[in-house]
Formats: C-alpha cells, sequence, structure tokens
C-alpha cells in the first residue's frame, strides 16, 4: 500500500486534485463569486445602459444545479419611480439542451412579480423609453437574424401585479391587475414547438381573466380560449373617465372566446370564434346626477366571431334586455347625450392615414334585438316643455354591413319594433306634467334598410289604442302645437339635401282604438267633440309618385254619430278622390259658436252626408264634391226669451254638385221637412232678429287685415237649385208694439220654388199653401229674380178665410177698435220693374164688426163704422182695391208705411164722400145723389130729384148697415122771399075773392089788370097804412123821373087798368119786402122739405123708416137757384 505521499505524486492523484481545484473554483466561482459579482455589476451595468437604478436584494447560483435564484429585485426610475420588481426569480438550465444548440430551461419561475406602466404627460410609455435609452449598437442590431434559440420547460408567473398609470390627461388615471399568474409549459423559439399556457388575472377582487391555450414562437402561433368573468366596469372607467362627463359605472363584464393567432406570408392572421360578451347590471349616471341616463339589465353578444385576414365580422345574436333610457334636450337643442363626451383638446386630432385604404370590414348580425326597455325623453326647448315616455321598448332586425373603405354600406333587414305605453306630455306649473298623447302600442314589422341605394322599405306599421287632446285655449294657443314647435322657431330651418333623396315605401299604416278630444276654449263653455274607435288605413305609401295611396278612415263621436272615408290620395298630396259619408253627427255642442255670432242657442241639430270628393292641386285648385247632405232635428232657441227661433225635422239637399275651380254651386233638390220659424216684434218695434243679431255673445275678434287688392274681379259664383220643397211648415208670428198683442200661426205650409240660380236671367218659380190659424188659408205663388229681387218680381199672395178678431191688434193700434168678428181675403201682386213696385191690393173683408173703442196714440181718427157701412155690400162684404206705386231705391221706400197709407187713403175718401162711394154702386154723380134741390119757398120735391131719391133707395138696400138722415135746408134769402111772395100773392088772391085751399099755389099775378092794381093799391095801404100806396109812388117816380099814371076807381069798375105796369110791379115787391116773416116759418119750410124726402124714400115700405130720419134744418146751398137738403149717411143703429 502507498502511502500518502506516494498518492500525491501518482500521475492520477494530480489530475483528480487538478480536477478537484477546478471544481473548487468553480464552485466558489458560481456560489460565490457570480453572485457577489453579479450584485456588483448589475447596478452599474444599468445605470449606464438603461440609465435607470437596478438593485438586488440576493443572488444565489448553483453551478452543480445550473440553477440562479435572485430575490428582492427592483428596476427604478433615476427619481426612485419603481419599474419592475420582483420578490424571487428562479432559472434552472437545462445543459442537455446545449448539446443541441439551444438554451433549454427546465423552469422559470418569477415569484410576485410587479410592474408599473406609466405614461407621462407626453403621451410616452415609460417602458418605451427604456427602450430609446439603450446604446445604438444594441438597438441597430439586424433585426431579421434568427432568433436565439430559447426552449423553456415551464414558465411560471406566480402573484403578479400591474399597475397603470395614465398622466396624459388633465387628471392621472391609475389602475392594478391584482393576483396575475401564468403557466407556460415548452415554450420555445424554435420552429414548431408548440407549448401549452394557462394564464389567470384578477381585477380588483373579483374581475377574473383566465387564457389557456398553445403558443408557438416561431413560427409566431397561437390559439386558445380567453375567459374574462365579473370584471366591474370601474375598472376600464379611469381610461376614458376625463373624456367623458359620466359618474363612475356600474356593472359588470364577462366574456368568453376562442382565437388562433398565426404568422403567414401576408402578415399576421386573427380569427376568433364562439365570442360571447355580456355586461350585466350597466348603469350610467351624469357625472352631478343621481338617475341614471341608462339601466341595463343586460347586454349579450352570443357566438360571435371575426377573421381579421378575410376582415369579416358575425355576430350570430346580439340582446339588450330589460332597462331604461333617459334622454333630455336642453332649451338651446342640445341633448344630454352628447353632452357626455368631452371636447378634445385643441391640439389632438385623428391621426393621419398613410397609404391606401384596406380592403372593407363585412359584418354580420343574424339578430339584434332589443327588449323590455322603457324610454324617457324630455324636451326643454318646446314651449311648454315636453316628455315622451314609452313603458316598453323592442327592436329587432338583421344587419349586414361594410366599412372600411369609403362610406359604410349598412343593410337592415326583418326589422321589426314594438313601443307599449308610449305618453306625450308637457310640463304643467303645478309640476305635474299634462297629458298630451297616449298610444297603447306602436308596432313596425318587415322593415329593410340598404343605406347605399338610401332605400327603406316598411310591410307594416300599426298604432293602437290612446288618444289624445287637441285644445285650443282661451288665450288662442293650441297647446299640442306648441309642443312640437321649437322656443328658437325663429330660426331658419334646416333644408334637407337636394340630391341622392331616399327612396322609401310602406305597405300598409294603421291606426285603430284611437281617441281624438277636440276643444275649443275660446268659447264660453267650451266646444268639444270626443272621437273615439278611430281607425286609419293607409297603404301603400312610397316615394314613387305614381303609386296611390289606398285609405279607409272612420269614427264614432262620443256626442253622437259616426264619420266614415275611402278613396285614394297620391304621394305628393296634390291629388285625392274619396267617398265620405256622416252619419247623423250631433251639433248641439256648437252652440257656443251660434251664441258668439247671433243670441241663439242650438237645443240640437245633426249632420248627415254622402259625398264623392276630388281634389287636384294644379295651376289652380280643384276641389269637387258630389252627393246628398242633409242636417236634421234642427232646433235653434232665443237665449233670452227661451222661445224656438228656427227649427225643421230634417233639411236635405238632394244631388249636390260643387266645384272650387268653376266656383259652382248646384243642387238637384232641397226638402225641408216640418220647417218652424218665430217672428216677434217688440214694444219698442225692434224685431227679435234685430235683438239677436245685436245680443250676441262678445269674444275676442280678430283685427280686420286690409286684404291685398286684387288685379281683377274673381268670377262669381254660380248657384243653381232646381227645386227646393218645403213640407208642414210652421210661422208663429207676433207683434208687441201694438196696444193689443197680437200673434198668429201659419201652419202646414208646403209648396216648391224652382228654378233657383244667380244667373243674371234666372227666374224662380213660387207656389205654396198653407194654414192661417185654425180656418184661414195662404197662398203664395209667382216668380221672380233671386239675385236682384229689386228688380223684377211678379209674386202674388192671397189671404183666405182669416179671421180678423185675430186682428184686432192693428186695428186698434192704428184705427183706435177692435174687431169682433168678420173674415180676411187679402189679394197681394207685387210687380216689380227695375225697381219699381206697383202693387194692387184686393182686400175683401166679410161680415165684419167692430168692437170696442181703444185708446191708442197711433191710431189715425177714422170713422170707421161709416166707412164699413159705407163699403159693405149686401152681402156682407167688403170688396176694395189699394193701389200701391213707389220706387224700392229709394232708402226712405216703407213698404208697410206706403200700404197703411194707402189703406187709410181709401177710408176716408169713402168717408170724406161717402155718396161718391155709393154712386158707384148706382150709377151717376154720386155727390149729386146727396143733394136733394128745392125750388125757392118750396117743399115740393120736383122729378129730377125723385130720381136722385130712386138711386138713393137702391144704394141703402145695397148698404143695409147705413141709415140716412135728411136736413132739411132753408136760405134766408131766397126762401124768405119766396115765402113773403107766397104770402102777398095768397093776401092778393083774397082781395080778389079767389079761394086757395091750404098749400095751393097761387098763380101768377096779372099785372095789367085793373082789379088786380087796384087790390095791390088798396093791400098796400092796409099794411102800409093810409098813403103807403103814394108814398111807393112817389119813390118810384123819383127814381124813374117820370110821373105815374095810377089806375082810378071808376076806371077800375069799368074795366081799364093803367097803363103803367112797372110801378104796379114795384108796388108788389114793396109788399113782399115788407111783409112779415117769422123765424118758424123758414124753419117749418125745412122740415117740410126733410119729410117730403123721407117720406118719398120710406113709401111702399122700399127703406126701413127706422133707417130714415129727419135731422136738424141747416143753412142751405144753393145750386142752379136753388136750394139744397142735404142726405147724410151714418151707421144703422149707431
Amino acid at each position: 500500500m502507498k502511502s500518502l505521499p506516494q498518492l500525491v505524486r501518482t500521475p492520477w492523484f494530480k489530475v483528480l486534485a487538478a480536477m478537484l481545484a477546478a471544481i473548487g473554483l468553480y464552485a466558489a466561482a458560481g456560489f460565490v463569486l457570480l453572485p457577489r459579482l453579479t450584485e456588483h455589476y448589475a447596478p452599474k451595468l444599468a445605470a449606464a445602459y438603461l440609465k435607470r437604478q437596478l438593485s438586488i436584494a440576493e443572488v444565489g447560483f448553483n453551478p452543480f444545479r445550473f440553477t440562479l435564484e435572485l430575490k428582492g429585485v427592483a428596476l427604478k426610475e433615476l427619481s426612485g419611480a419603481n419599474l419592475l420588481s420582483l420578490e424571487r426569480l428562479s432559472l434552472n438550465l437545462d445543459p442537455v439542451g446545449l448539446a443541441r444548440k439551444t438554451l433549454t430551461f427546465s423552469e422559470l419561475l418569477v415569484e410576485k412579480p410587479s410592474v408599473d406602466l406609466v405614461i407621462d404627460p407626453d403621451g410616452r410609455l415609460n417602458l418605451a423609453k427604456v427602450a430609446d435609452d439603450l446604446p445604438e449598437a444594441a438597438a441597430s442590431e439586424r433585426r431579421d437574424d434568427k432568433p436565439l434559440p430559447l426552449f423553456f420547460k415551464r414558465l411560471a408567473i406566480i402573484g403578479g401585479s400591474a399597475r397603470f398609470t395614465d398622466r396624459s390627461g388633465k387628471l392621472p388615471v391609475e389602475e392594478t391587475v391584482d393576483s396575475i399568474d401564468v403557466e407556460v409549459a415548452d415554450l420555445s423559439t424554435l420552429p414548431e414547438v408548440q407549448g401549452t399556457q394557462h394564464l389567470t388575472a384578477t381585477f380588483r377582487e373579483h374581475g377574473v381573466l383566465d387564457w389557456q391555450g398553445k403558443i408557438s414562437i416561431n413560427p409566431l402561433y397561437s390559439d386558445g380560449e380567453v375567459t374574462i368573468g365579473k370584471l366591474p366596469l370601474s375598472a376600464l372607467w379611469p381610461f376614458v373617465k376625463e373624456r367623458i362627463v359620466l359618474a363612475e359605472p356600474r356593472g359588470e363584464l364577462g366574456a368568453f372566446a376562442r382565437y388562433e393567432l398565426a404568422e403567414r406570408q401576408g402578415g399576421l392572421s386573427l380569427s376568433v370564434s364562439g365570442m360571447t360578451v355580456e355586461i350585466a347590471g350597466l348603469k350610467l349616471i351624469p357625472e352631478r346626477g343621481s338617475a341614471p341616463i341608462l339601466a341595463l339589465d343586460r347586454i349579450v353578444a352570443s357566438d360571435a366571431g371575426f377573421d381579421l385576414e378575410s376582415r369579416k365580422v358575425r355576430v350570430p345574436k346580439f340582446e339588450v334586455r330589460k332597462g331604461h333610457v333617459r334622454a333630455a334636450v336642453d332649451e338651446h337643442g342640445e341633448i344630454d347625450w352628447l353632452k357626455l363626451i368631452k371636447p378634445a383638446s385643441s391640439g389632438a386630432g385623428p391621426a393621419a392615414s398613410s397609404g391606401q385604404p384596406g380592403p372593407p370590414w363585412q359584418v354580420e348580425i343574424d339578430a339584434f334585438e332589443i327588449a323590455e326597455v322603457g324610454v324617457d325623453y324630455a324636451d326643454a326647448s318646446r314651449n311648454p316643455p315636453v316628455g315622451l315616455g314609452v313603458g316598453a321598448f323592442e327592436l329587432s332586425f338583421a344587419a349586414d354591413i361594410e366599412a372600411g373603405s369609403g362610406d359604410p354600406d349598412i343593410v337592415i333587414s326583418d326589422l321589426a319594433a314594438r313601443l307599449d305605453r308610449i305618453a306625450l306630455t308637457a310640463a304643467a306649473a303645478s309640476g305635474q306634467g299634462k297629458s298630451l298623447a297616449t298610444l297603447d302600442l306602436a308596432t313596425v314589422e318587415g322593415g329593410r334598410l340598404d343605406l347605399s341605394k338610401r332605400e327603406i322599405a316598411v310591410g307594416r306599421i300599426a298604432l293602437q289604442g290612446g288618444g289624445t287632446a287637441v285644445v285650443r285655449d282661451a288665450g288662442g294657443g293650441i297647446r299640442l302645437a306648441e309642443a312640437l314647435v321649437s322656443k328658437s322657431q325663429g330660426d331658419p330651418s334646416p333644408q334637407p339635401p337636394k340630391a341622392g333623396g331616399w327612396r322609401y315605401a310602406v305597405q300598409q299604416f294603421v291606426l285603430q282604438d284611437f281617441g281624438v278630444t277636440v276643444a275649443d276654449q275660446t268659447y264660453t263653455p267650451e266646444i268639444a267633440y270626443t272621437l273615439d274607435g278611430m281607425r286609419l288605413t293607409l297603404g301603400p305609401i312610397a316615394s314613387d309618385a305614381g303609386l296611390p295611396i289606398a285609405f279607409d278612415a272612420a269614427f264614432a263621436v262620443k256626442q253622437g254619430g259616426s264619420f266614415k272615408a275611402s278613396g285614394t290620395v297620391s304621394q305628393s298630396l296634390d291629388r285625392a278622390d274619396a267617398e265620405v259619408r256622416i252619419d247623423r253627427i250631433d251639433m248641439q255642442h256648437l252652440h257656443p259658436l251660434v251664441a258668439r255670432f247671433a243670441g241663439l242657442r242650438l237645443e240640437r241639430a245633426d249632420v248627415s252626408a254622402q259625398l264623392q270628393l276630388g281634389y287636384r292641386q294644379e295651376a289652380d285648385t280643384v276641389l269637387k264634391a258630389k252627393g246628398d247632405v242633409s242636417v236634421g232635428e234642427l232646433l235653434l232657441k232665443e237665449t233670452a226669451s227661451g222661445k224656438r227661433f228656427l227649427s225643421w225635422k230634417n233639411l236635405s239637399a238632394v244631388g249636390v254638385d260643387f266645384s272650387l275651380a268653376h266656383r259652382r254651386l248646384a243642387v238637384k233638390e232641397v226638402r225641408i221637412a216640418e220647417p218652424g220659424w218665430h217672428l216677434e216684434i217688440f214694444e219698442d218695434r225692434s224685431t227679435n232678429i234685430d235683438k239677436i243679431l245685436g245680443g250676441a255673445a262678445r269674444g275676442t275678434v280678430p283685427k280686420a287685415v286690409k286684404a291685398p287688392r286684387r288685379p281683377e274681379k274673381p268670377k262669381p259664383w254660380l248657384v243653381t237649385v232646381e227645386s227646393i220643397r218645403v213640407d208642414k211648415g210652421d210661422i208663429d208670428f207676433g207683434d208687441m208694439s201694438l196696444v193689443l198683442p197680437f200673434a198668429t200661426h201659419i201652419h202646414d205650409f208646403v209648396g216648391a220654388a224652382t228654378g233657383i240660380s244667380t244667373k243674371a236671367a234666372a227666374r224662380t218659380m213660387l207656389q205654396f199653401h198653407g194654414q192661417v190659424d185654425r180656418y184661414g188659408v195662404v197662398n203664395v205663388y209667382g216668380q221672380l229674380s233671386p239675385l236682384a229681387p229689386k228688380n223684377f218680381g211678379d209674386v202674388s199672395v192671397a189671404f183666405r178665410n182669416v179671421d180678423m178678431p185675430s186682428l184686432s191688434p192693428y186695428s186698434a193700434t192704428f184705427a183706435g177698435r177692435e174687431m169682433t168678428s168678420g173674415k180676411l181675403n187679402l189679394d197681394i201682386r207685387y210687380q216689380i220693374d227695375n225697381g219699381r213696385l206697383k202693387n194692387d191690393n184686393r182686400i175683401v173683408l166679410e161680415r165684419l164688426v167692430l168692437g170696442e173703442r181703444v185708446e191708442s196714440p197711433k191710431a189715425v181718427s177714422l170713422p170707421l163704422d161709416l166707412a164699413i157701412a159705407l163699403l159693405t155690400d149686401g152681402e156682407g162684404k167688403i170688396d176694395v182695391s189699394v193701389p200701391v206705386e213707389g220706387d224700392l231705391g229709394n232708402p226712405q221706400f216703407d213698404y208697410g208705411h206706403v200700404i197703411w197709407d194707402a189703406f187709410v187713403n181709401v177710408v176716408t175718401k169713402a168717408v170724406a164722400a161717402p155718396f161718391r162711394a155709393l154712386g158707384r154702386l148706382v150709377g151717376g154723380n154720386g155727390e149729386e145723389i146727396g143733394r136733394v134741390l128745392f125750388e125757392p119757398g118750396s117743399a115740393v120735391i120736383e122729378p129730377p130729384e125723385l130720381e136722385k131719391l130712386n138711386k138713393v133707395m137702391v144704394a141703402l138696400a145695397q148698404r143695409p148697415q147705413l141709415s140716412l138722415e135728411v136736413h132739411g135746408g132753408v136760405d134766408p134769402e131766397r126762401d124768405g122771399r119766396a115765402l113773403k111772395s107766397l104770402q102777398v100773392r095768397r093776401a092778393l088772391a083774397a082781395k080778389l075773392d079767389f079761394r086757395l085751399s091750404p098749400g095751393e099755389e097761387a098763380g101768377p099775378i096779372p099785372f095789367d089788370s085793373a082789379a088786380t092794381q087796384l087790390a095791390l093799391e088798396d093791400l098796400a095801404d092796409e099794411r102800409g097804412g093810409p098813403g103807403a100806396a103814394d108814398q111807393v109812388q112817389a119813390a118810384y117816380e123819383k127814381a124813374g123821373g117820370k110821373k105815374v099814371d095810377r089806375v082810378g076807381r071808376v076806371s077800375a069798375l069799368m074795366g081799364r087798368p093803367s097803363a103803367d105796369q112797372g110801378f104796379y110791379r114795384a108796388l108788389f115787391d114793396h109788399l113782399v119786402e115788407t111783409a112779415s116773416l117769422s123765424p118758424q116759418a123758414l124753419e117749418d119750410l125745412a122740415a117740410r122739405r126733410a119729410q117730403a124726402v123721407a117720406s118719398e124714400l120710406t113709401k111702399q115700405g122700399r127703406v126701413d123708416g127706422n133707417r130714415v130720419e129727419v135731422g136738424k134744418t141747416v143753412s142751405g146751398d144753393v145750386s142752379d137757384q136753388r136750394i139744397v137738403t142735404k142726405l147724410d149717411l151714418n151707421v144703422a143703429g149707431g
């Protein structure tokens, strides 16, 4: 056995010793020197090359196991800010790989690494700055060198974290990702080597990022699955909050996707499939608000995918479920959603694109759905502010989108929408919104939109239920219309683009079960109608102008009646044809409108119509209407008295033909069934019509606007009505201006007027018949010019069998007498020619009896009793003609006044010359038969006078109501002389011994007889005293200038008379003049004359003696040297 020294000196021992020494040195270098060098030089190298601070708390290296361990590693900025730190790094080299010229690591383990990523105010990332600080040689290495062959059998990061800070905005943004765990197997830069990897990370305790898959670095390739679970949206909020004016959002993001990333010849290829993204509990709240503007329970995109190489994106289903959306527009018209995005800084701007744009992206969305989302919209730019609420909004469609090169091309198909419980409200002073309109349901079906073709098509739009109120308030404003007008209505409206217009088509629009209340509060009470069950169908509505829109509309009026219309209208609304049917719409609620313009109350009325309408908008507006119109059950009452003013059971216009362009209205027939009218004259002579028109309710009258002056007079309207027929008409007339109230009733008024026209040459024919009170009749017939009745008319009006007592108010007022009985027959013929009225009125009164006298200040003093007696014939009739003429163009012409004046004139003439009236009955001069002429001093009726009295007897027989009063007339001069002459002659006859019977005529005096001459001398001396004859002789001789030769008594006995007869004539005249005559003698003569006339009239019973009486003596007129005895007519028994 060799000793130790010997062993030492042996070669193998030396080799072993060398090896042990080498191992020792290797171990010392690995365990001690390398860590010390690393700890010493690594910070210096970092400071030299990275310009950063590097610190390593502990370095451990096991040269035998080829493991490197670093603890407490920290890379910091020179300022001390942390860049990268880790608690422990363990790297285990597999030396076997060196044989394959590959750095192979069995394990790379990093525990609790932490990285601080900071973007400075200039927008530079701190790690990018580290790369910038590398030496030029390192930075300029050839980038196309093959990668260093590396192979990691296992790479793990445990408990990592990352903190991100962005100082490029106004406020710094910080976010931390915790619990980052990475597990990678077989990671290599060698070609075609793939390994499986797994990465997990936690965000804010709940958010989880989980990735697992394969990665190949050479070539670059990876596939796998990425899952994000319960990521709070608040984690992403710091990165966008400076650009959005929102509070921190609420909600969680979840996602899953499968991907494949590969490096190909054309570049990187990335495809994603099975991607599902879900956001739950999303709430977006304005920065200084409390209520969310968007709250959604769930947003899900399911099974989506995209391919970067083919630039295609496909989303099989995108859903938005349950939530609420709020939007508001301020007074200036800006929507709050646009205010959520802060304006970009002045220096910022979109990055300029370089090169040609790539191929477009193709996006397919198979099903996009929104369900159960409520909407609230408020618009303060309206006056008043309005709000729109949707209880539930649903939307679905499919979309094909092409974007990325030029304008986007979007095609939306299978579009459908549903809106439940829609409400439009207006703000009120109380804070409670006033409802403007509601809709129970709105749906859209079968929609399609093509953005590139600018086409939109909808299969059906349907609105159901709900209603609105169109109210004109007391100030004249319409709340609904005002709500649709912006406060800045003076601003110019945006003009639509002039080119590239959209094409649209809606196959059907339906509105059903809608209600509208129409009210006008400018009237008191308000006018209001409610339209229920409104139905409207339109379609198709299209931009194709040649395709007409068919429509069908109907509604019921709650107050009564219904409306239906159907037809077509052009797409440009310049042509329309329709059939309209109105069925008994109640018009009673229009009474405030009637009351504004007249003192009337519309108690009831309904309107019906069946019309064919045509409308054309050409050079002039063309509007045509044909059909029938009727107004039924009309009743208009006077507001003040409550009396009926106008009524009818039905007014129908049949065969209406209206043309606006031709200014023509033609009606075949108008029928008025059971019309009624009330006309009344009040005490002050005003009428109820005056009161109605003057007592209208006062309202706001719009200020008159001066119409522009037209260059030429428009064509006059042509209105024609072939026939107007009246059935069972009813007229009530009253006159309270009379001393006795008057009222009459015309009923069962029937007839027709034909040929009504506005043509100048038109002549309207009239024929009407009616009943006056119980037994009277009225007939109207003739013709007139409807356009100018004052120019032409020939109309006859006949009243028959009208009770005269009913007219007592008129006779009492204007004549001061009532009428107790009698009948009136009146024929009036109005003849008008060129404004001149020529009227022949024939009045026939039967058995008229006047009643008591009535005090009336308007009464004309007329001896009506006598007039009636004069005018009443033997059959009890008064038949008079009252002609009237006048100028209708004279404003002073009053027809009624003229008629009355003419009637008074007839009566006055009859009474003033009653015998003239009688003369018309018997012929001859009527004035003469009222006077009987007598010779002076005589009471004997001469034959010519007997003829007069015979006519009087005939007239009295025909006027049984008349009585006659005979006034004996005397003339004191003529009759006195005649009586004296008779007295002297009878005395002379006695002297001559002639015996005369009483009343016998003495005969003529023979002045050439001697006996007569002697008797005259004796009679003179007897009456004048002795010498009386001598006195007469002396006067005679003095006057004649010659001496008188008187008869002597002897000569007288011998029969020889005096030749001077003139003296004896003078002596006779002296005896007459000096004869005494008592006043009674004249009275007796007048009485004898009157009695002679009365006896002549009543002899043989031709005139009842009770109707003839002798009146007072009068001083008689002298006619033809004869004395007149007057006859006066009176009313028998009066």
